[in-house]
């Protein structure tokens, strides 16, 4: 009898110790109560390196405060507070202190530990603590925390420790061909960082596609969107009079951006693509033809005018932006002068403390010229113009910008991207070889760990919103092919394994589209349909017995005029729609 109760005791004792250890006491901030099944890996996009489930959960409506024990952390405690509170309507109060709070918290701390650049430690107990070695990796482990509270504000108690196999994670967009208020450039940053996207390429001058050009050359669409006082001697800008932002507008949305930790890249793309700066100084070009875009290199005043340009900026208004991009893009022309412009511009920019960005094209032009590679990062577009080996292999950092895989043209032939390769083919490691004329014949593949290579940015080119082919995209056009495919793109570059079908993983995003702050997304909006909403309605009703004209609704755009108005023409009267400066 004694040897059965003996035997009932140590079964007892085994039970009590196996629950004690299943019950999470070594996961989480605390030891959580309850006892149950080990959670399974929470839903996050991008996907979540490493997850060791605990068991039980964590209610939002169990904590207290946000604690916040360095100054660095304070705006992003604000904007986890702000973003809490959009979600649940609990409004969490933040505690600056060095001491661990014995109430329930979120606690946010710098924490080196060997970590990498960008990896975050998100340990979810009866406290929530999110750690990383930098402001970046924090900020990103907020992010994860919200998409979790979405889901459900019921928490899996766990430990997930995440960090991005790339540093570049981008966006570009080419807000030159056709302005992007700073509204919904704002909208952009805000979903950029919900997938954990770090790098906006705003594209700042260009002009319509010289092949498309109705009217002379000289005379087609053409624009620099940024606030400037270089004028010729008529006293005419080079500043784009239908729309531009303000020094001081852009100055907010650099503060901005930095709020969500997204860089934002400006490009003055010269050499070529720069009608907007030859209208105003034609002594710069040598042709008013189909070559009117392009700088004469062989005239001083061309590399002149590219440094008083930057001049302007570099230490005011981009005095914090350690990347700058100059263009260099589809210059036709000799490849000495080509060198010694890149060369000269390249070198008087990173003399000044910065990183320099360009486009590829030095394989399609070659010189002797030596470049300062070490500071050079070239988006490689086209593997015909620069192919990824030999750029690394010269010393360059790399952007996987491939065009038949990465570009957007609302309206052209890459309309939308393909999300299906993207999510099952692409990696933002491996280069398509094409011919000329875009047949792809072969792959070049790069080590992902190789730190020559930095990412992979899909950009959008605005080649239809402009002069002859010009197809009224407008800007919710535009926000909504970035909203189509950023969630595939952001989790093959942020690098995880896809443990999802293409298939699971669209349904995986509807759970987190309503993010906070987005004024754009309505409730359950769905990035798989083809309309996105903007956020207004309206109803009506008119009386026609004596009418010519009259406006029935007006508002005022960044850029233009929304309105709708009932107008008469010798066919009678019809109902004119005008968004942004288009009827």
């Amino acid at each position: 009898m004694r040897n059965a109760v003996s035997h009932i005791s140590k079964l007892l004792l085994i039970f009590l110790l196996s629950s004690f250890l299943l019950s999470g006491c070594s996961v989480g901030s605390d030891a959580p109560s309850d006892i149950g099944p080990i959670n399974p890996a929470p839903i996050i996009i991008s996907e979540i390196m490493n997850w060791k489930g605990g068991t039980g959960y964590t209610d939002i409506s169990e904590l207290n405060y946000i604690v916040c024990p360095d100054e660095e952390l304070k705006e992003i405690a604000e904007t986890l507070q702000k973003d809490i509170f959009v979600i649940t309507g609990t409004n969490l109060q933040i505690i600056y202190t060095q001491q661990k709070s014995s109430d329930h918290a979120i606690i946010l701390q710098i924490q080196d530990k060997n970590l990498l650049p960008e990896e975050y430690v998100l340990d979810i107990g009866l406290d929530i603590l999110i750690s990383g070695a930098d402001t970046n990796a924090i900020f990103w482990g907020t992010r994860t925390l919200l998409q979790l509270i979405l889901q459900d504000t019921s928490l899996p108690r766990g430990l997930i420790e995440d960090f991005p196999t790339y540093k570049v994670r981008g966006l570009g967009i080419d807000v030159a061909r056709k302005p992007v208020s700073i509204d919904t450039l704002k909208e952009i940053i805000i979903l950029m960082s919900w997938y954990k996207m770090n790098d906006l390429h705003l594209h700042l001058n260009d002009n319509a596609i010289m092949a498309y050009v109705s009217d002379s050359a000289i005379n087609a669409y053409s624009a620099f969107r940024l606030e400037s006082q270089i004028k010729n001697n008529d006293g005419v800008s080079i500043t784009s009079e239908d729309y531009h932002y303000t020094l001081e507008e852009f100055a907010e949305l650099l503060a901005f951006a930095k709020v969500y930790h997204v860089n934002i890249i400006p490009e003055f793309d010269t050499p070529a693509h720069s009608l907007a700066f030859i209208k105003v100084f034609p002594e710069l070009t040598t042709s008013m033809d189909s070559s009117a875009e392009h700088f004469d290199l062989t005239n001083p005043a061309a590399l002149d005018f590219a440094k008083n340009l930057w001049d302007e900026y570099a230490t005011t208004l981009f005095a914090d932006s350690d990347v700058l991009h100059i263009g260099l893009d589809e210059s036709f022309t000799d490849s000495t002068l080509y060198y010694q412009y890149a060369d000269a511009l390249s070198r008087y920019l990173i003399q000044q403390g910065k990183t320099v960005r360009a486009w590829g094209s030095l394989s399609q032009l070659t010189s002797d010229i030596p470049l300062d590679t070490r500071n050079i990062q070239l988006n490689i577009w086209k593997t015909t113009w620069a192919n990824p080996e030999d750029m690394i292999n010269s010393g360059f950092h790399i952007i996987n910008t491939q065009s038949h895989h990465l570009y957007i043209i609302p309206g052209g032939g890459y309309d939308y991207l393909d999300n299906e390769y993207l999510y099952d083919v692409f990696e933002p490691n491996v280069f398509d070889t094409e011919e000329l004329y875009g047949q792809i014949v072969d792959t070049i593949v790069i080590d992902p760990t190789d730190d020559h290579l930095l990412g992979a940015a899909m950009f959008i080119w605005n080649d239809f919103a402009c002069d002859a082919i010009d197809l009224d995209i407008n800007e919710y056009d535009i926000y909504h092919r970035i909203l189509f495919s950023i969630p595939y793109f952001a989790q093959k570059v942020w690098g995880t394994e896809c443990k999802y079908s293409y298939a699971e993983f669209a349904d995986n995003i509807s759970l987190i589209t309503n993010i906070p702050g987005a004024s754009y997304l309505l409730p359950n909006s769905n990035p798989q349909k083809n309309v996105l909403t903007p956020p207004y309605s309206v109803s009506f009703d008119v009386n026609l017995e004596s009418l010519e004209e009259i406006t029935l609704f007006e508002n005022k755009a960044p850029y233009g005029t929304h309105s709708v108005a009932i107008k008469q023409d010798e066919q009678g009267f019809y109902l004119s729609c005008s968004t942004e400066y288009r009827e």
